[in-house]
Formats: structure tokens, C-alpha cells, sequence
């Protein structure tokens, strides 16, 4: 039987099954340290599932010959609270008004007015005029893709020029939440997005129609999924580190820092085993099809 758990402490899958030799029975003396209840009343339950699980579960033996084993499943949340949630939604609204106001309210920049703007309006998806480009002068031209959709959208406003970096920047402060949460508790992940959210450099980025609120957004969601696959071990959060980190590499050339990273994490001792299994291996081949191009033509 497969039984999903819950509570405080983080939550997963319990493979229950018989054990080789024996196990705890009800007129075991043993069995109220394996197996306390909630009530006296329970003394006489039938079965395994009449009362509550007593932590640790992992190889415990349980009534009726039970054995029990935990196996991974979601990433373990230690100390989280109810209120995480509704703080960090607040935080985000800030960090988009913020933001929104600042985009609405300043001139053109250098960056904007002599290269992103310009490129971002030379994009073409005309078969008879095609230009699709990789690069500007200095860095990869993924952003100046959003920067034209949100013109294109909303027209030639300031602020429409800039959304994808406003949605952006913004979408960054409760990815770092999450990210900080996961690594330290709800307290530091709401501090880390707190910070971010009222960072002047954060704010004056994520209100400019260049790079960098769409380079820093991508990266912190490849940090995120692959933190998720070294708690996990899911190969799909491998493949979405992977392909977010190439994104990143193609919008801000720096996104390649995110690979060594990413290896010397694995080389932990818990997370070693990580190297004998496929699926980091194709990921990384998948995010290196995904930069060839580039890396190719620059």
C-alpha cells in the first residue's frame, strides 16, 4: 500500500510492506512505544491506519507484521508557516508597483534608446523579411523578443516597452522566497524576498527595457527547479533547470556560471549518487543543444 503523509515536518510516500521476519503485534508489550495513540481508546485499533503515525516512521516495525520505509517524494518544507504565503504575495505587489511606477516615470536610457529598443523593434517574423536575431553587439538578444511583445501588445508607451522587464523583475522576488525558504525556513525566505523587493539596483533594472531583470529571473528559476531535483530527485526538475539555464546563458552570457555550480553541488556526498543516473546527463546534453547556435555564430 502506498500512504501519503503530511505535516509540519515536510511530507511524502510510505511504502508499507511485510517484513522477512516477524514484526509488532497488538499483544506485543512493545507495541505502545512503536505505536502510541492519540486516545486509551485506540489500545484495541484493528489496524495499522486506526491511528496516528508516530514519527520517525522509517524502518519501524509496525502491527500485523507492517514494515515501513520512506521514499522521496516532494521536497521536505521544515518549519513552514500559514502566514508565508500571504506575506510573500504582498512583497510581490509591492516589488510590481514599485517597479510599474519607476518604468512610468524616467526617460529613455542609453542601453534602451541605442540597443534594445532599436533591436527589439527590427525584429521581423516576415518569411519575404526575416530577422530573427541571437546576438546584440555585446549579449545574447533573447529579452529584446518580450521587450517587442510587450510593445506590441500596448503599444509605444514607456512602460509597454518595459513590461517584460517589469513582469519579470517582479516574478523574481518570490522565486528567491521560495528558493530561500527551502534552503534556510519561511523567515529567511520572506527576508531574502524582502530584500530583493525594495533592492534600488533590483528596481532600477526590473523598470529598464534591457537584459537584466529577464537574465536574473531565468537564472533564479534553474536554481530553483535544481534545488528541487537534489531534495526530489524528479528528472523533470533537472530538465527545467536545464533549460531555464540556457536560457539565461542566451539572454546574459554569465547564465554559464550557473553550470559549475550546479556540478560542484552534485559532488556533495549526498548528492553524488546523482551522477551514475541518466537524467542530469541528458538534461545538460538538452540545455547545450539549446546555446550551440549561439556559442556557434558568436
Amino acid at each position: 500500500h502506498r500512504v501519503r503523509l503530511g505535516g509540519r515536518s515536510g511530507h511524502g510516500y510510505v511504502a508499507m510492506s511485510k517484513p522477512q521476519s516477524g514484526g509488532l503485534r497488538q499483544d506485543d508489550p512493545a507495541w505502545a512505544d512503536a505505536w502510541p495513540h492519540r486516545h486509551a481508546g485506540q489500545a484495541g485499533a484493528a489496524n495499522a491506519f486506526d491511528s496516528p503515525m508516530p514519527p520517525p516512521i522509517v524502518g519501524r516495525a509496525f502491527p500485523d507484521g507492517v514494515r515501513c520505509q520512506m521514499r522521496r517524494s516532494e521536497p521536505a518544507r521544515s518549519g513552514d508557516a500559514a502566514w508565508f504565503p500571504a506575506v510573500l504575495a504582498v512583497l510581490t505587489l509591492a516589488a510590481f508597483a514599485l517597479r510599474l511606477w519607476l518604468a512610468m516615470n524616467t526617460t529613455w536610457l542609453w542601453d534602451e534608446e541605442r540597443e534594445w529598443i532599436p533591436l527589439a523593434r527590427a525584429i521581423s517574423f516576415d518569411p519575404a523579411a526575416l530577422y530573427l536575431p541571437l546576438r546584440t553587439d555585446y549579449h545574447g538578444a533573447l529579452a529584446a523578443y518580450p521587450i517587442r511583445a510587450g510593445a506590441a501588445i500596448f503599444g509605444d508607451a514607456h512602460w509597454a516597452w518595459r513590461l517584460s522587464a517589469i513582469l519579470s523583475g517582479t516574478a523574481t522576488v518570490p522565486m528567491l522566497g521560495l528558493i530561500a525558504r527551502t534552503s534556510a525556513g519561511p523567515v529567511a525566505g520572506l527576508a531574502a524576498a524582502a530584500f530583493l523587493t525594495f533592492s534600488e539596483y533590483h528596481i532600477a533594472v526590473s523598470a529598464t527595457a534591457i537584459q537584466m531583470a529577464t537574465y536574473l529571473f531565468l537564472s533564479a528559476v534553474a536554481v530553483w527547479a535544481f534545488q528541487r531535483y537534489l531534495a526530489a530527485e524528479r528528472p523533470r526538475d533537472v530538465w527545467i533547470a536545464a533549460i531555464f539555464g540556457a536560457l539565461a546563458f542566451l539572454t546574459y552570457e554569465i547564465g554559464a556560471l550557473l553550470a559549475p555550480v550546479f556540478l560542484l553541488t552534485a559532488l556533495l556526498p549526498a548528492h553524488r549518487h546523482l551522477y551514475r543516473r541518466a537524467a542530469p546527463w541528458l538534461a545538460a546534453l538538452g540545455g547545450l543543444a539549446l546555446i550551440l547556435p549561439d556559442v556557434l555564430t558568436s
